[in-house]
């Protein structure tokens, strides 16, 4: 198989699994039988590990894009730093926006160490690094030797921006993750390696199940 129709198959995969989780999520939301439900959320997060970082990851090595895995370039913790930093302020942003307060103060949560790693597990099995392998992994990374750099940054924030309002249904939160996804992809792209935007989205998700934004006066 050619670099060209491996790159074109993995982008068309990586198109139809991105909306197919969240739809099945959106509709497993619907069910009115409680343990039903439950079950197909459950499903639904293991089907995130295999789909969007399992199969991605083995084509990846299976292909001439396995330099994308690689975390050997000295820019991927910069770049890491970087983008966190960037994404921790759009997310602020958008928080103080929804709050709708003249004054936000920063409170830490009650999370504790068991928390905390609970919720790493969690990043690692189902959110931030599966995110990063599919949405960057595959639709930057591969997809830009087929559509360009541009076009591969607009299919992974458009893409990704819309996974999160078919669970959220707000504009706002597409914008705020297109923005995000962006950050992320340009991440990807200067450091040459998934590990850039995978360990920074890791670390922002980290970073705000440990703090939040509420209204000063509260």
């Amino acid at each position: 198989m050619s670099k060209w129709v491996a790159g074109f198959v993995l982008m068309l995969y990586s198109v139809v699994v991105s909306l197919a989780i969240p739809l099945f999520v959106r509709a497993s939301l619907k069910v009115e039988d409680r343990e039903l439900r439950r079950r197909r959320l459950i499903l639904a997060k293991h089907l995130v590990f295999l789909l969007w970082l399992i199969i991605p990851s083995a084509a990846l090595m299976a292909t001439s894009y396995s330099h994308i895995l690689l975390i050997g370039s000295p820019l991927v913790l910069p770049w890491a730093g970087l983008a966190w930093l960037l994404n921790v302020c759009i997310h602020a942003v958008f928080e103080v926006m929804q709050l709708r307060s003249r004054g936000v103060r920063v409170r830490k949560k009650s999370i504790g160490m068991r928390g905390l790693l609970l919720e790493l597990r969690d990043q690692l099995y189902y959110i931030g690094l599966p995110e990063e392998m599919l949405f960057r992994g595959i639709m930057v990374g591969v997809a830009m030797s087929l559509i360009g750099i541009h076009g591969a940054i607009m299919l992974s924030s458009t893409l990704f921006g819309l996974g999160h309002l078919i669970h959220e249904r707000r504009i706002a939160r597409f914008i705020e993750t297109f923005l995000t996804s962006t950050i992320y992809s340009i991440g990807l792209i200067f450091a040459g390696s998934v590990w850039a935007p995978a360990i920074a989205h890791i670390l922002v998700n980290l970073f705000f199940a440990s703090v939040s934004l509420e209204p000063a006066h509260s």
